[in-house]
């Protein structure tokens, strides 16, 4: 579920490939579903009763105003490329075409010939001076077997879990095996709408520096963040995925059920890694991806929003609770309110 509702949208190449237990079949052709088996041994209710508490938790499409009557849009993505995921409602794709500028998490154009070089230069994401099994993030065991059999589906190789930089293993882990089918032909939610914003004469604009994630994670000083974000996105390619959990990620997206998806995760860790280590990952990993991170957003947005016609589009973990983004433009002195689309949740 995190994984598609949140990110930093794979800015990271790789060859196409797979994990095993997901397959073209698991991964395109189940239906958005709620199944309420997908959330054992946790029922469906109890998981509405925990999403009660998330504040902001119902919605994908939010109307953000100013004192001076400037209007802008907030969207949730998911960073799927899935076609049912690419195909936006109208109100959204109206709105994005009517931009005078289109924000994403970052700007995934290339502004200089160093911009290029640097995000593709190999000691950007590979280590120095370190030989196989050095390194160590302290994850359980069967999670760095599953870590590294993703690696080694996308053609890395078994043991580049200890040869590639912290943030180039976590940036890879972000990325869906799922969105492997389509990996080079579709392009995720987010790129979809930068592209969109574009072909309609929007600029564009990234609210955080595409080397921030980078920079932070690879930090000596900073280890300890790269291993909880490492183990929160490793935990799910346990190979003990279904076809209804996926189906049931899908439809609490498309119903606007983001708090629903947050309580679902955190019951999940509670459950798979008790005595706190699954809460802990969790914590360290969303006080940096959901809450620093939306300072650094809304600071980058704040400038383009007095201006007006604004289209925010950033992944839907960002939106829900205290440190969410709605949260942060309403302490800001904006009017934020929720557009409900058709087929979500009142």
């Amino acid at each position: 579920m995190r994984w598609l509702a949140l990110g930093l949208c794979c800015l990271l190449a790789a060859p196409a490939g797979a994990q095993s237990w997901a397959t073209r079949a698991l991964c395109l052709e189940p239906e958005p579903k709620i199944h309420a088996g997908a959330f054992a041994p946790a029922t469906y209710e109890e998981i509405q009763q925990l999403a009660v508490d998330i504040p902001n938790g119902t919605g994908r499409f939010w109307r953000i105003e100013g004192d001076d009557g400037t209007v802008s849009h907030l969207w949730g993505t998911m960073h799927s490329n899935l076609p049912r995921i690419l195909d936006l409602p109208d109100a959204v794709s109206a709105e994005i075409s009517a931009a005078r500028m289109v924000a994403t998490e970052s700007d995934y154009t290339g502004q200089t010939r160093r911009d290029v070089f640097r995000q593709n230069a190999t000691d950007r994401y590979v280590l120095d001076n370190l030989t196989i099994d050095t390194v160590d993030f302290g994850i359980p065991l069967d999670m760095e077997n599953w870590i590294r059999t993703r690696l080694a589906g996308l053609g890395w190789g078994y043991n580049a879990y200890a040869t590639l930089r912290p943030a180039a293993i976590a940036e890879i882990l972000l990325f869906h095996p799922c969105n492997d089918f389509h990996d080079g032909s579709f392009p995720i939610q987010d790129y979809h709408i930068q592209l969109q914003g574009a072909l309609a004469g929007a600029g564009l604009i990234g609210l955080e520096d595409r080397n921030a994630f980078y920079d932070r994670l690879n930090d000596p000083a900073n280890l300890d963040l790269a291993a909880a974000i490492i183990a929160t996105y490793g935990a799910y390619l346990d190979p003990e995925q279904t076809q209804d959990a996926y189906a049931t990620t899908e439809a609490l997206y498309l119903s606007g059920r983001i708090a629903e998806m947050m309580a679902w995760e955190t019951a999940l860790f509670d459950h798979r890694y008790p005595d706190g280590q699954g809460a802990d990952w969790l914590a360290r990993t969303d006080a940096y991806l959901l809450a620093e991170r939306n300072e650094t957003f809304l600071a980058a947005a704040l400038p383009e929003l007095e201006k007006g016609s604004l289209f925010i589009a950033i992944g839907a973990f960002h939106l829900p609770r205290d440190t969410g983004m709605i949260a942060l433009l309403r302490r800001e002195g904006y009017t934020v309110t929720r557009i409900p689309l058709s087929g979500e949740a009142p």
